[in-house]
């Protein structure tokens, strides 16, 4: 995990792995440049809209990709967030085309969950697909045990459980993101479209004209749209 703060040029907070990365940028001041990773590109320009491409050429040369789009995003008040994380098979529009994966609540990436230090966050997670899986909040400083981060939680087919996570009063701000985890499988459906991101906003807040998350994935698809790491999970 890094952040990156200075006067005069945009808030950038990225956290990654080899499988997901997750920025955060505040447009006050966009810089003439761009950002690669795996397949994606995003490319910021001053005075010209945010786009997106991501898609690689695919046969006779063309390529096919979508409008940079955002996550829908689940806020917390009054100290509390509670969200329902459905993990599903289906019919998901991925870079500008429906494609056969894995989502949480329809989409993906999985909606956008923002949060401050301090705050209380209650996930039921449902489990509607065909294998075991659990949800692993990546880098906040939660606890382990019981219905927390806890690596024995199970979440077997057709049923739910109900996590719970409270974030320390000195919890640190910036970009973070949720994930399966489940021993032999974590990586399968996390490729097959299981992720979100987690913003734990600073208590100073930074002006800026427009803030947008970008959730990187590499989502290889074969020739019928399918995502080849969600055949397996579909049933």
């Amino acid at each position: 995990m890094s952040a990156l703060r200075e006067e005069n040029s945009p808030r950038t907070s990225i956290a990654s792995n080899s499988k997901c990365s997750v920025r955060a940028v505040s447009e006050a001041h966009q810089p003439q440049s761009g950002a690669v990773v795996g397949r994606a590109r995003q490319c910021w320009d001053s005075g010209r809209r945010c786009r997106a491409d991501l898609a690689p050429v695919v046969a006779g040369g063309s390529r096919w990709g979508g409008e940079l789009t955002q996550a829908p995003e689940e806020r917390s008040t009054n100290g509390q967030l509670q969200v329902r994380l459905e993990a599903a098979p289906g019919q998901i529009l991925l870079a500008g085309r429906q494609a056969a994966a894995l989502g949480y609540n329809g989409g993906i990436p999985g909606p956008t969950l923002r949060v401050r230090a301090g705050d209380v966050v209650r996930i039921g997670r449902v489990n509607k697909l065909i294998q075991a899986t659990k949800l692993h909040v990546h880098g906040l400083h939660v606890s382990p045990e019981g219905n927390g981060d806890n690596v024995f939680v199970v979440v077997e087919p057709g049923s739910t459980f109900d996590y719970e996570y409270k974030l320390p009063e000195d919890h640190l701000p910036g970009v973070y993101w949720y994930h399966p985890h489940h021993h032999g499988m974590a990586a399968n459906q996390i490729f097959a479209g299981l992720f979100g991101a987690i913003i734990v906003d600073d208590p100073e807040p930074i002006e800026a004209s427009a803030e947008r998350v970008l959730v990187i994935s590499d989502t290889t698809l074969d020739g019928l749209g399918t995502s080849r790491k969600s055949r397996r999970w579909n049933g």
